[in-house]
Protein backbone atom coordinates (compact mmCIF):
# COMPACT_ATOMS: atom_id res chain seq x y z
CA UNK A 1 0.00 0.00 0.00
CA UNK A 2 1.34 3.46 -0.88
CA UNK A 3 0.65 6.78 0.83
CA UNK A 4 2.10 9.96 2.30
CA UNK A 5 3.69 10.45 5.71
CA UNK A 6 3.84 13.82 7.41
CA UNK A 7 1.63 16.84 7.82
CA UNK A 8 3.33 19.18 5.41
CA UNK A 9 1.62 19.79 2.09
CA UNK A 10 4.55 18.29 0.18
CA UNK A 11 5.02 14.57 0.96
CA UNK A 12 8.38 13.54 2.46
CA UNK A 13 8.27 9.92 1.18
CA UNK A 14 6.07 7.10 -0.13
CA UNK A 15 5.42 3.77 1.65
CA UNK A 16 4.84 0.20 0.52
CA UNK A 17 3.35 -2.47 2.78
CA UNK A 18 3.70 -6.28 2.42
CA UNK A 19 2.27 -9.13 4.61
CA UNK A 20 3.62 -12.67 4.95
CA UNK A 21 2.23 -15.80 6.81
CA UNK A 22 5.21 -17.65 8.25
CA UNK A 23 5.88 -21.37 8.30
CA UNK A 24 7.38 -23.08 11.30
CA UNK A 25 10.97 -21.82 11.90
CA UNK A 26 10.98 -19.51 8.84
CA UNK A 27 13.56 -16.68 9.08
CA UNK A 28 13.97 -15.21 5.55
CA UNK A 29 11.25 -13.32 3.69
CA UNK A 30 11.67 -12.04 0.09
CA UNK A 31 10.18 -8.61 -0.52
CA UNK A 32 9.53 -6.69 -3.71
CA UNK A 33 12.33 -4.30 -2.70
CA UNK A 34 13.16 -1.57 -0.21
CA UNK A 35 15.73 1.08 0.60
CA UNK A 36 18.00 -0.02 3.46
CA UNK A 37 17.35 1.92 6.68
CA UNK A 38 13.95 3.01 5.32
CA UNK A 39 11.97 -0.08 6.55
CA UNK A 40 9.79 -1.12 9.54
CA UNK A 41 9.09 -4.80 10.42
CA UNK A 42 6.05 -5.99 12.47
CA UNK A 43 5.50 -9.54 13.82
CA UNK A 44 1.90 -10.30 14.81
CA UNK A 45 1.35 -6.50 15.04
CA UNK A 46 4.37 -5.83 17.24
CA UNK A 47 7.13 -3.64 15.73
CA UNK A 48 10.51 -5.39 15.86
CA UNK A 49 13.62 -3.67 17.02
CA UNK A 50 16.56 -3.37 14.52
CA UNK A 51 18.42 -6.05 16.47
CA UNK A 52 15.63 -8.55 15.75
CA UNK A 53 16.09 -8.55 11.96
CA UNK A 54 18.49 -7.81 9.14
CA UNK A 55 17.50 -5.76 6.08
CA UNK A 56 20.57 -4.64 4.14
CA UNK A 57 20.47 -6.06 0.63
CA UNK A 58 17.32 -4.21 -0.52
CA UNK A 59 15.28 -7.38 -1.14
CA UNK A 60 15.35 -9.84 1.80
CA UNK A 61 14.35 -9.42 5.42
CA UNK A 62 15.96 -12.00 7.74
CA UNK A 63 14.68 -12.58 11.30
CA UNK A 64 17.13 -13.16 14.07
CA UNK A 65 14.94 -16.04 15.37
CA UNK A 66 12.71 -18.39 13.38
CA UNK A 67 8.96 -17.55 13.32
CA UNK A 68 6.16 -19.86 14.56
CA UNK A 69 3.83 -21.39 11.98
CA UNK A 70 0.98 -19.00 11.00
CA UNK A 71 2.79 -15.92 12.44
CA UNK A 72 1.94 -12.76 10.47
CA UNK A 73 4.99 -10.70 9.34
CA UNK A 74 4.29 -7.21 8.00
CA UNK A 75 6.89 -5.08 6.27
CA UNK A 76 6.46 -1.35 5.64
CA UNK A 77 9.07 0.09 3.19
CA UNK A 78 9.57 3.83 2.62
CA UNK A 79 10.90 5.34 -0.63
CA UNK A 80 12.28 8.89 -0.12
CA UNK A 81 11.65 11.58 -2.70
CA UNK A 82 14.54 12.60 -5.02
CA UNK A 83 14.87 16.19 -6.12
CA UNK A 84 16.03 16.38 -9.74
CA UNK A 85 17.49 19.48 -11.45
CA UNK A 86 16.51 21.65 -8.55
CA UNK A 87 17.90 25.15 -8.15
CA UNK A 88 17.78 26.53 -4.64
CA UNK A 89 17.58 30.22 -3.92
CA UNK A 90 17.74 31.98 -0.64
CA UNK A 91 18.83 30.09 2.45
CA UNK A 92 18.78 26.28 2.24
CA UNK A 93 19.60 24.24 5.33
CA UNK A 94 19.99 20.46 5.55
CA UNK A 95 21.01 18.67 8.72
CA UNK A 96 22.31 15.64 6.83
CA UNK A 97 22.56 15.19 3.07
CA UNK A 98 23.28 11.88 1.34
CA UNK A 99 23.70 11.75 -2.43
CA UNK A 100 23.42 8.30 -3.97
CA UNK A 101 23.57 9.35 -7.63
CA UNK A 102 25.74 11.68 -9.70
CA UNK A 103 26.62 15.00 -8.12
CA UNK A 104 27.75 18.06 -10.08
CA UNK A 105 29.19 21.05 -8.25
CA UNK A 106 30.82 24.30 -9.28
CA UNK A 107 32.99 24.19 -6.15
CA UNK A 108 32.92 24.87 -2.47
CA UNK A 109 32.33 28.47 -1.52
CA UNK A 110 33.76 30.39 1.41
CA UNK A 111 30.44 31.52 2.94
CA UNK A 112 30.62 34.57 0.71
CA UNK A 113 30.27 35.01 -3.00
CA UNK A 114 33.51 33.34 -4.20
CA UNK A 115 34.47 29.74 -4.88
CA UNK A 116 37.14 28.68 -2.38
CA UNK A 117 37.78 25.08 -3.50
CA UNK A 118 37.19 23.64 -6.98
CA UNK A 119 37.09 19.94 -7.88
CA UNK A 120 36.98 19.55 -11.64
CA UNK A 121 35.91 16.59 -13.79
CA UNK A 122 39.48 15.17 -13.73
CA UNK A 123 39.38 15.13 -9.91
CA UNK A 124 41.91 17.96 -9.71
CA UNK A 125 41.52 20.15 -6.65
CA UNK A 126 42.08 23.85 -6.92
CA UNK A 127 42.41 26.13 -3.91
CA UNK A 128 42.44 29.76 -4.88
CA UNK A 129 42.03 28.85 -8.56
CA UNK A 130 39.07 27.49 -10.52
CA UNK A 131 41.35 25.92 -13.18
CA UNK A 132 43.67 23.51 -11.37
CA UNK A 133 46.62 22.17 -13.40
CA UNK A 134 47.62 19.40 -11.00
CA UNK A 135 45.90 16.97 -8.61
CA UNK A 136 46.38 19.70 -5.98
CA UNK A 137 46.83 23.28 -7.19
CA UNK A 138 47.13 25.97 -4.53
CA UNK A 139 47.29 29.61 -5.60
CA UNK A 140 47.64 32.65 -3.40
CA UNK A 141 48.90 36.20 -3.38
CA UNK A 142 51.49 35.53 -0.65
CA UNK A 143 52.20 32.56 1.62
CA UNK A 144 50.23 29.54 0.41
CA UNK A 145 51.28 26.72 2.74
CA UNK A 146 51.82 26.44 6.45
CA UNK A 147 52.57 23.26 8.39
CA UNK A 148 52.49 23.64 12.14
CA UNK A 149 52.58 21.43 15.19
CA UNK A 150 51.80 22.42 18.75
CA UNK A 151 55.11 20.93 19.92
CA UNK A 152 58.60 20.59 18.47
CA UNK A 153 57.83 17.19 16.99
CA UNK A 154 58.53 16.36 13.35
CA UNK A 155 56.53 18.17 10.68
CA UNK A 156 56.91 16.87 7.18
CA UNK A 157 55.50 17.11 3.69
CA UNK A 158 56.25 14.15 1.48
CA UNK A 159 55.59 12.22 -1.69
CA UNK A 160 54.88 8.48 -1.62
CA UNK A 161 54.63 5.74 -4.24
CA UNK A 162 51.76 3.26 -4.67
CA UNK A 163 53.24 1.00 -1.99
CA UNK A 164 53.42 3.77 0.56
CA UNK A 165 57.20 4.22 0.30
CA UNK A 166 58.46 7.79 0.64
CA UNK A 167 59.96 9.38 -2.48
CA UNK A 168 60.91 12.60 -0.81
CA UNK A 169 60.26 14.45 2.43
CA UNK A 170 60.52 18.10 3.35
CA UNK A 171 60.24 18.73 7.03
CA UNK A 172 61.72 19.68 10.34
CA UNK A 173 62.67 17.55 13.32
CA UNK A 174 62.83 20.46 15.74
CA UNK A 175 61.96 24.12 15.96
CA UNK A 176 64.97 25.43 14.00
CA UNK A 177 66.23 22.98 11.36
CA UNK A 178 64.69 22.22 7.97
CA UNK A 179 65.45 18.97 6.15
CA UNK A 180 65.10 17.84 2.53
CA UNK A 181 65.18 14.09 1.96
CA UNK A 182 65.24 12.10 -1.28
CA UNK A 183 64.61 8.46 -0.44
CA UNK A 184 65.32 7.22 -3.95
CA UNK A 185 68.76 6.49 -5.47
CA UNK A 186 68.65 9.54 -7.71
CA UNK A 187 69.26 13.26 -7.70
CA UNK A 188 67.40 16.33 -6.46
CA UNK A 189 66.92 18.92 -9.20
CA UNK A 190 66.36 22.65 -8.80
CA UNK A 191 64.99 24.64 -11.75
CA UNK A 192 63.75 28.09 -12.71
CA UNK A 193 61.61 28.93 -15.73
CA UNK A 194 61.42 25.20 -16.57
CA UNK A 195 65.22 25.00 -16.91
CA UNK A 196 67.45 23.07 -14.54
CA UNK A 197 69.87 25.34 -12.68
CA UNK A 198 71.28 23.10 -9.94
CA UNK A 199 71.18 19.49 -8.79
CA UNK A 200 72.34 17.40 -5.84
CA UNK A 201 73.35 14.01 -7.21
CA UNK A 202 73.21 10.62 -5.50
CA UNK A 203 76.90 10.86 -4.53
CA UNK A 204 76.38 14.09 -2.59
CA UNK A 205 77.95 16.38 -5.24
CA UNK A 206 76.35 19.78 -5.80
CA UNK A 207 76.27 20.69 -9.51
CA UNK A 208 75.49 24.24 -10.65
CA UNK A 209 74.91 24.91 -14.34
CA UNK A 210 75.73 21.35 -15.40
CA UNK A 211 74.22 17.87 -15.08
CA UNK A 212 77.38 15.77 -14.75
CA UNK A 213 80.74 16.03 -13.00
CA UNK A 214 82.64 15.99 -16.33
CA UNK A 215 85.49 18.51 -15.98
CA UNK A 216 85.29 19.62 -19.61
CA UNK A 217 81.66 20.75 -19.30
CA UNK A 218 80.98 24.36 -18.25
CA UNK A 219 79.63 24.72 -14.73
CA UNK A 220 80.59 24.32 -11.07
CA UNK A 221 80.85 21.13 -9.03
CA UNK A 222 81.21 21.11 -5.26
CA UNK A 223 82.28 17.56 -4.54
CA UNK A 224 81.51 15.85 -1.26
CA UNK A 225 85.10 14.94 -0.38
CA UNK A 226 87.38 15.82 -3.31
CA UNK A 227 87.18 19.58 -3.71
CA UNK A 228 85.63 22.06 -6.14
CA UNK A 229 85.91 22.24 -9.94
CA UNK A 230 84.89 25.29 -11.98
CA UNK A 231 84.77 25.28 -15.79
CA UNK A 232 83.86 28.25 -17.95
CA UNK A 233 84.08 28.84 -21.68
CA UNK A 234 85.84 32.01 -22.90
CA UNK A 235 85.99 33.74 -19.50
CA UNK A 236 87.47 33.72 -15.99
CA UNK A 237 86.34 30.56 -14.15
CA UNK A 238 86.77 32.34 -10.81
CA UNK A 239 86.49 36.04 -9.97
CA UNK A 240 87.46 37.29 -6.49
CA UNK A 241 86.69 40.86 -5.46
CA UNK A 242 87.97 42.57 -2.32
CA UNK A 243 86.58 46.02 -1.61
CA UNK A 244 87.31 48.85 0.81
CA UNK A 245 90.93 47.97 1.73
CA UNK A 246 94.21 46.40 0.59
CA UNK A 247 95.18 42.94 1.79
CA UNK A 248 94.71 39.26 1.05
CA UNK A 249 92.30 38.22 -1.70
CA UNK A 250 93.03 34.49 -1.51
CA UNK A 251 94.66 32.56 1.33
CA UNK A 252 96.37 29.15 1.17
CA UNK A 253 96.50 26.87 4.20
CA UNK A 254 98.03 23.57 5.31
CA UNK A 255 96.58 21.82 8.35
CA UNK A 256 94.88 25.07 9.34
CA UNK A 257 98.02 27.24 9.13
CA UNK A 258 98.67 29.90 6.48
CA UNK A 259 101.32 28.93 3.92
CA UNK A 260 100.77 31.62 1.31
CA UNK A 261 98.44 34.21 -0.11
CA UNK A 262 97.52 36.37 -3.07
CA UNK A 263 96.64 39.95 -2.25
CA UNK A 264 96.45 43.54 -3.44
CA UNK A 265 98.72 46.47 -2.53
CA UNK A 266 98.18 50.14 -3.37
CA UNK A 267 94.88 49.36 -5.01
CA UNK A 268 96.21 47.89 -8.26
CA UNK A 269 99.32 45.85 -7.43
CA UNK A 270 98.89 42.10 -7.07
CA UNK A 271 101.37 40.27 -4.83
CA UNK A 272 101.86 36.55 -4.34
CA UNK A 273 104.07 34.57 -2.01
CA UNK A 274 104.62 33.25 1.51
CA UNK A 275 105.70 35.20 4.57
CA UNK A 276 108.18 37.89 3.51
CA UNK A 277 109.12 36.07 0.29
CA UNK A 278 106.72 37.68 -2.18
CA UNK A 279 106.64 39.17 -5.63
CA UNK A 280 104.55 42.25 -6.43
CA UNK A 281 103.33 43.01 -9.95
CA UNK A 282 102.87 46.69 -10.79
CA UNK A 283 100.72 47.21 -13.92
CA UNK A 284 101.22 50.98 -13.81
CA UNK A 285 105.02 51.00 -13.95
CA UNK A 286 105.27 47.66 -15.79
CA UNK A 287 107.69 46.02 -13.34
CA UNK A 288 107.91 43.20 -10.81
CA UNK A 289 109.74 43.56 -7.50
CA UNK A 290 110.44 41.52 -4.32
CA UNK A 291 108.09 42.45 -1.52
CA UNK A 292 106.96 41.89 2.05
CA UNK A 293 103.94 39.92 3.24
CA UNK A 294 101.73 42.93 2.47
CA UNK A 295 103.18 43.64 -0.98
CA UNK A 296 105.51 46.50 0.00
CA UNK A 297 109.03 46.80 -1.46
CA UNK A 298 111.72 44.61 0.16
CA UNK A 299 115.19 45.66 -1.04
CA UNK A 300 118.28 43.41 -1.38
CA UNK A 301 116.87 40.51 0.66
CA UNK A 302 115.65 37.81 -1.74
CA UNK A 303 117.73 35.53 -3.98
CA UNK A 304 116.62 34.27 -7.37
CA UNK A 305 117.56 30.58 -7.38
CA UNK A 306 120.32 28.98 -5.29
CA UNK A 307 123.43 26.87 -5.83
CA UNK A 308 121.52 23.59 -5.96
CA UNK A 309 118.49 24.95 -7.84
CA UNK A 310 119.50 27.28 -10.62
CA UNK A 311 117.54 28.83 -13.45
CA UNK A 312 118.74 27.81 -16.90
CA UNK A 313 118.74 30.86 -19.18
CA UNK A 314 117.99 34.51 -18.65
CA UNK A 315 116.55 36.48 -21.58
CA UNK A 316 116.70 40.27 -21.36
CA UNK A 317 115.81 42.87 -23.94
CA UNK A 318 117.56 45.53 -21.85
CA UNK A 319 120.50 45.46 -19.43
CA UNK A 320 121.35 44.11 -15.98
CA UNK A 321 122.59 46.21 -13.07
CA UNK A 322 125.35 44.25 -11.31
CA UNK A 323 126.59 45.25 -7.88
CA UNK A 324 124.82 48.60 -7.87
CA UNK A 325 122.13 50.73 -9.44
CA UNK A 326 124.24 53.41 -11.15
CA UNK A 327 124.80 53.72 -14.90
CA UNK A 328 128.33 52.33 -14.45
CA UNK A 329 126.80 49.08 -13.12
CA UNK A 330 124.65 48.52 -16.19
CA UNK A 331 125.59 45.58 -18.38
CA UNK A 332 123.48 46.18 -21.44
CA UNK A 333 125.14 43.91 -24.00
CA UNK A 334 126.80 40.49 -24.17
CA UNK A 335 127.49 38.54 -27.35
CA UNK A 336 129.62 35.62 -28.53
CA UNK A 337 130.32 34.65 -32.13
CA UNK A 338 132.74 33.97 -34.95
CA UNK A 339 134.12 36.04 -37.84
CA UNK A 340 136.47 35.60 -40.82
CA UNK A 341 139.49 37.95 -40.64
CA UNK A 342 141.55 39.02 -43.68
CA UNK A 343 145.09 40.42 -44.19
CA UNK A 344 146.17 43.40 -46.35
CA UNK A 345 148.81 46.09 -46.69
CA UNK A 346 148.32 49.66 -45.52
CA UNK A 347 149.50 51.22 -48.80
CA UNK A 348 148.68 48.56 -51.36
CA UNK A 349 146.32 45.84 -50.32
CA UNK A 350 147.73 42.92 -52.31
CA UNK A 351 146.50 39.36 -52.36
CA UNK A 352 146.93 37.25 -49.23
CA UNK A 353 145.02 33.97 -49.18
CA UNK A 354 145.62 31.64 -46.23
CA UNK A 355 144.71 27.97 -46.32
CA UNK A 356 142.45 28.75 -43.39
CA UNK A 357 141.41 31.82 -41.45
CA UNK A 358 139.22 31.83 -38.41
CA UNK A 359 138.19 34.27 -35.71
CA UNK A 360 136.07 34.27 -32.53
CA UNK A 361 134.86 37.15 -30.38
CA UNK A 362 133.24 37.99 -27.06
CA UNK A 363 131.55 41.36 -26.66
CA UNK A 364 130.72 42.58 -23.13
CA UNK A 365 129.24 46.04 -23.13
CA UNK A 366 131.56 48.17 -25.34
CA UNK A 367 134.57 45.87 -24.87
CA UNK A 368 135.38 43.30 -27.58
CA UNK A 369 137.91 40.49 -27.28
CA UNK A 370 138.82 38.68 -30.51
CA UNK A 371 141.11 35.78 -31.35
CA UNK A 372 142.23 35.11 -34.91
CA UNK A 373 144.32 32.66 -36.90
CA UNK A 374 145.85 32.65 -40.43
CA UNK A 375 147.41 29.36 -41.57
CA UNK A 376 149.88 28.90 -44.47
CA UNK A 377 149.20 31.54 -47.11
CA UNK A 378 148.83 30.01 -50.56
CA UNK A 379 148.99 33.49 -52.11
CA UNK A 380 150.99 36.33 -50.58
CA UNK A 381 151.94 39.08 -53.03
CA UNK A 382 151.24 42.44 -54.52
CA UNK A 383 150.88 44.44 -51.33
CA UNK A 384 152.95 47.06 -49.58
CA UNK A 385 153.01 49.01 -46.36
CA UNK A 386 152.24 47.86 -42.88
CA UNK A 387 150.42 44.57 -42.31
CA UNK A 388 146.82 45.09 -41.24
CA UNK A 389 144.16 42.69 -39.92
CA UNK A 390 140.83 43.56 -41.49
CA UNK A 391 137.09 42.65 -41.17
CA UNK A 392 136.78 42.80 -37.38
CA UNK A 393 133.31 41.79 -36.05
CA UNK A 394 132.60 45.33 -34.72
CA UNK A 395 133.83 48.77 -35.73
CA UNK A 396 136.40 50.21 -33.35
CA UNK A 397 135.84 53.52 -31.63
CA UNK A 398 137.61 56.42 -33.30
CA UNK A 399 139.62 57.52 -30.25
CA UNK A 400 140.37 54.14 -28.70
CA UNK A 401 143.43 52.00 -29.28
CA UNK A 402 143.46 48.24 -29.59
CA UNK A 403 145.88 46.13 -27.57
CA UNK A 404 146.82 42.51 -28.09
CA UNK A 405 149.53 40.10 -29.17
CA UNK A 406 150.41 37.99 -32.22
CA UNK A 407 152.50 34.90 -32.69
CA UNK A 408 154.13 34.80 -36.13
CA UNK A 409 156.01 31.87 -37.70
CA UNK A 410 158.10 31.62 -40.87
CA UNK A 411 158.37 35.26 -41.85
CA UNK A 412 160.19 36.28 -45.03
CA UNK A 413 162.72 38.87 -46.17
CA UNK A 414 164.61 40.92 -43.53
CA UNK A 415 163.35 38.87 -40.65
CA UNK A 416 164.43 35.52 -42.10
CA UNK A 417 167.10 35.09 -39.40
CA UNK A 418 164.39 35.02 -36.76
CA UNK A 419 161.96 32.11 -37.10
CA UNK A 420 159.39 33.53 -34.65
CA UNK A 421 158.33 36.97 -33.48
CA UNK A 422 156.26 38.19 -30.52
CA UNK A 423 154.24 41.05 -31.93
CA UNK A 424 152.23 43.69 -30.11
CA UNK A 425 149.05 44.91 -31.83
CA UNK A 426 147.92 48.49 -31.58
CA UNK A 427 145.94 51.07 -33.51
CA UNK A 428 147.08 54.66 -33.60
CA UNK A 429 144.57 56.16 -36.00
CA UNK A 430 140.79 56.26 -36.53
CA UNK A 431 140.38 53.10 -38.57
CA UNK A 432 137.24 51.25 -37.63
CA UNK A 433 137.55 47.72 -38.89
CA UNK A 434 141.30 46.96 -39.09
CA UNK A 435 144.43 47.09 -36.94
CA UNK A 436 148.16 47.71 -37.58
CA UNK A 437 150.74 45.23 -36.42
CA UNK A 438 153.85 46.47 -34.61
CA UNK A 439 156.74 44.10 -33.83
CA UNK A 440 159.33 43.58 -31.11
CA UNK A 441 161.80 41.08 -32.56
CA UNK A 442 163.93 38.64 -30.60
CA UNK A 443 166.97 40.74 -31.44
CA UNK A 444 165.37 43.74 -29.73
CA UNK A 445 164.54 45.57 -32.94
CA UNK A 446 161.25 47.47 -32.94
CA UNK A 447 159.41 48.18 -36.15
CA UNK A 448 156.05 47.93 -37.81
CA UNK A 449 155.48 44.52 -39.21
CA UNK A 450 155.47 44.97 -42.96
CA UNK A 451 153.29 43.14 -45.37
CA UNK A 452 156.46 42.15 -47.25
CA UNK A 453 157.43 39.82 -44.42
CA UNK A 454 154.35 37.64 -45.04
CA UNK A 455 155.34 34.61 -47.12
CA UNK A 456 153.36 31.65 -48.41
CA UNK A 457 154.25 29.57 -45.35
CA UNK A 458 153.70 32.30 -42.77
CA UNK A 459 151.32 31.63 -39.86
CA UNK A 460 149.74 34.39 -37.73
CA UNK A 461 147.81 33.72 -34.51
CA UNK A 462 146.77 36.32 -31.95
CA UNK A 463 144.32 37.95 -29.59
CA UNK A 464 143.07 41.51 -29.40
CA UNK A 465 140.99 43.65 -27.05
CA UNK A 466 139.43 46.89 -28.24
CA UNK A 467 136.49 49.18 -27.54
CA UNK A 468 133.72 49.87 -29.96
Amino acid sequence: MAGYIGTTPVPQATQHRESFTATGGQTSFATVGYTPQFIDVYLNGVKLAPADFTATNGSDVVLASGATASDILEIVAYTPFEVANQTFTGTTTAANLTVTGAFTSQGIDDNADAVAITIDSSEKVGIGTSSPDYPLHVKGASNILKLETSTNSRTQLGGYDASGNANFLIGSNDSTNTEFWNYKNGYMRFATNSTERMRLDSSGNLLVGKTSTAFGTAGTVIKQTTGVTITRSAGDPLALNRISSDGEILGFYKDGSTVGSIGVNSGTRIYIGSGDANLTFNPVGNYVFPSTSTGGARDAQLDLGLSAARFKDLYLSGGAYLGGTGSSNLLDDYEEGTFTPSLRGSSTAGTYTPSSSFGTYIKIGNMVQVTFSFQNFSTASGGSGYAQIKDLPFSKGTSNQAIGSVRVENVASAYASDAMYNIVLFVSNATTNMIYISTIAKSGNSDNFGIAQVGTSTTLQGTLVYRV
